[in-house]
């Protein structure tokens, strides 16, 4: 019994449901899928048990009553929106027509045609530049003629210096203005416009103009002055006059207005005629491009004219100029070519704008240079200043603040007027003695204070500037080390590297010193410390002497005498000092 009842309670549903596929598997295989599929729109139905547990679920009272409430909301809502779909045409997305670009069929958008690219200016241009046809042994006259142009016009023209810049300014600036009639405080005013930078014509015609009636005024005014009353009387006007004045401005601004119009109207009747002038000036203007591009390209192809690489233009050099008695009339009597197939090989590479061209050392490239390390040295004037500090101990150099008047001509401050200011500064001050006060070293601040004033006589201008110098001025008892570069009988004379001037006389040489066989010595603890040449030395300053004149003089300072023999020059600035014995090996 026990083993039957076991037997019951196997679970079959594996079995059950292998066989429920097999049936279905033949129904579909015989009837087709279509007939086997069902669709499902009740859902399985819960069990007995499970619809008791959900009935125990249920939420009672008032969450139960607020759902009641939401679903009566939403169900207007949906009767509503479906009231309102009724009475809008609503498009089907699928009428509408969607605009496609093929852009491979043949109604796509057309093709823009690429203008061809031009070839590559160094393929326009002969690698082997043909020499001229006048450097040949028998020329035409014609070609030498030519030859002798080309070389005559690459030589360097000198500029002709004129004696009055304001003639010359006034006649780059206004080329139209005949200067020579024109009388020199014309040309001042002239000159002040050009400089403002007021060039229009009215302008200048209300100068000239001025300047004829204060002409005019200056002679009149006497003859004036004792009228003035009567005139004032007679200026008077009645009411009748004034409204007589006022209907004639009234009547030329009409007659304005009229001429106005009537060039209006005459402007659109003739606009197609402007219309057709404009398309053929097009016309024109492109005919003329392309004559400026052909023209170009010739002359690149014969070697007038060389592309630019850089910020460097290639100059060609001069060609060399056989006169008519130096002309070879035999190929026997030419003589072979000075210049290397190396220098021919750079010349073509240099010609077709390969690498950028060597610089022309010409006075312009000295200056730009010049002005290049004037402006790298004062960046880099503060290391300049620790390499003097490092072998001067104590504060030898100081600040002054100057104002000084600089003037320039017209065309310096015309063309760079900072440029220029710095270098008259520079040669004024650096490197120049000021009595009383010290060597100036260099210009550490440069400002203009107010606007440049015109000089009536030249029209040069002032500058009224605001100088910040650094200045090498020692003072009594203070250390310093140099090196000693001469020595004679009158002394050692030291230098600091930027400063020579500094001598040690026999009165302030340590006891036990003396001169013997061109050297000094010292006798210190039974040996002798030299003074030689190029030696380094630590001195004290003792006294600082200034010589305005320059001139010669019997040795005197402030409060010394120098025992010299002969009239000697003293520098300007001479440092009188001794050596510290405490330093001496």
């Amino acid at each position: 019994m026990v083993a039957k009842k076991k037997w019951k309670r196997i679970d079959v549903s594996a079995v059950h449901e292998s066989l429920v596929e097999n049936n279905i598997a033949q129904n579909v295989a015989s009837a087709g899928i279509s007939e086997a599929m069902l669709i499902d729109t009740i859902g399985e139905a819960p069990s007995k048990k499970l619809a008791k547990k959900i009935g125990k679920q249920k939420i009672d009272g008032t969450l139960a009553n607020r759902g009641v409430v939401e679903r009566a909301k939403l169900q207007k809502l949906v009767s509503r929106i479906k009231a309102e779909s009724g009475r809008i045409d609503i498009d089907d997305a699928n009428d509408r027509k969607r605009n496609f670009d093929d852009i491979w069929g043949d109604d796509g958008i057309p093709a823009v045609k690429r203008r061809p690219k031009m070839p590559n200016i160094a393929k326009i241009i002969p690698a082997v530049a043909a020499p001229h046809a006048g450097q040949s042994y028998n020329p035409t006259p014609e070609a030498h003629e030519e030859l002798i142009n080309v070389a005559i016009e690459a030589m360097p023209k000198e500029v002709e210096i004129s004696d009055e810049p304001l003639t010359d300014m006034i006649k780059e600036a206004l080329p139209t203005v005949d200067v020579d009639t024109l009388s020199f405080k014309q040309k001042q005013v002239l000159g002040n416009l050009i400089v403002q930078d007021k060039l229009d014509q009215d302008s200048i015609e209300k100068a000239l103009e001025e300047m004829e009636n204060t002409e005019e005024d200056s002679e009149d005014e006497e003859m004036d002055a004792s009228g003035t009353s009567r005139t004032r009387r007679l200026r008077k006007k009645t009411r009748a006059q004034r409204n007589r004045q006022k209907l004639h401005k009234e009547a030329i601004a009409k007659a304005l207005m009229r001429k106005r119009i009537k060039k209006l109207v005459h402007d659109i009747d003739h606009m197609k005629q402007i219309n057709q002038e404009q398309d053929t000036n097009d016309v024109d203007k492109q005919e003329i491009k392309r004559k400026k591009l052909r023209h170009y390209l010739e002359s690149l192809v014969k070697g007038t004219i060389t592309p630019r690489f850089g910020n460097k233009s290639y100059k060609a050099e001069v060609p060399v100029v056989a006169l008519s008695d130096e002309i070879k009339t035999c190929l026997r009597q030419l003589e072979t070519p000075a210049r290397s197939s190396v220098d021919h090989v750079m010349d073509s590479i240099y010609r077709r704008g390969l690498v950028p061209a060597r610089p022309v050392i010409d006075d312009h490239y000295r200056m730009k240079t010049r002005n290049k390390l004037t402006k790298k040295t004062m960046k880099y004037k503060s290391k300049l200043l620790q390499a003097l500090f490092i072998n001067i101990s104590g504060n030898m150099f100081k600040y002054f603040v100057v104002e000084d008047l600089i003037s320039l001509e017209v065309g310096e401050y015309l063309c760079d007027a900072q440029g220029r200011l710095s270098n008259k500064v520079d040669d004024k001050y650096v490197d120049k003695v000021i009595a009383g006060i010290g060597l100036v070293i260099l210009v550490d601040e440069l400002s203009v204070l107010s606007e440049p004033k015109i000089l009536p006589n030249d029209a040069s201008a002032l500058f009224t500037l605001k100088l910040k110098l650094l200045v090498f001025a020692p003072e009594r008892n203070q250390i310093i080390k140099g090196k000693v570069i001469s020595a004679d009988a009158q002394g050692i004379r030291v230098s600091l590297g930027f400063f020579s001037d500094v001598m040690v006389i026999p009165q302030f040489m340590p006891k036990g010193s003396v001169y013997d066989k061109g050297q000094w010595y010292t006798q210190k603890n039974e040996t002798k410390v030299y003074y030689k040449v190029d030696s380094e030395i630590d001195l004290e300053v003792v006294e600082i002497s200034y010589n305005e004149l320059n001139g010669k003089s019997r040795g005197y300072t402030n409060n010394l005498m120098l025992d010299m023999s002969t009239d000697v020059q003293l520098p300007v600035m001479l440092v009188i000092a001794t050596p510290k014995v405490e330093c001496l090996k």
